[in-house]
């Protein structure tokens, strides 16, 4: 169902990916939906139905802000399918499917887990 290796639906991807972050960044203006940059992109082989993963640049973000991320981009959905149809030149607007991307928090918190067992150790050597 996936698009991975097609060929045109790789190329229609990125295109949606480019045309996504600039109408994210420059035409909505949701303040809930600031500093948003899209993370990962499925495209089904039809192109009928895209998932998009996006974070924002915060290093965690509570559930409470996730939740009102997913609300601003399902409120802006018709400016959004709207803008990226025309910019992408598409034959129609595909169906977005939003979805918070939490993969850089789980990573933030290895990475603090990582440092506090280094300085455990420092202070055991000492």
């Amino acid at each position: 169902m996936v698009a991975t290796d097609g060929r045109r639906p790789a190329r229609v991807a990125e295109r949606i990916r480019d045309v996504l972050a600039e109408v994210l960044a420059r035409v909505v203006n949701d303040p809930r939906l600031r500093g948003l940059s899209v993370t990962s992109m499925e495209i089904t082989d039809d192109l009928r139905m895209v998932r998009v993963g996006v974070r924002t640049i915060e290093a965690t973000v509570p559930e409470a802000r996730r939740k009102e991320i997913i609300k601003g981009l399902e409120k802006a959905l018709g400016v959004i399918r709207r803008e990226l149809t025309t910019r992408a030149q598409l034959r129609f607007a595909p169906e977005l499917r939003f979805h918070y991307d939490a993969g850089g928090d789980a990573q933030t918190r290895v990475d603090e887990i990582l440092a506090e067992i280094a300085v455990k150790r420092t202070g055991d050597a000492g």
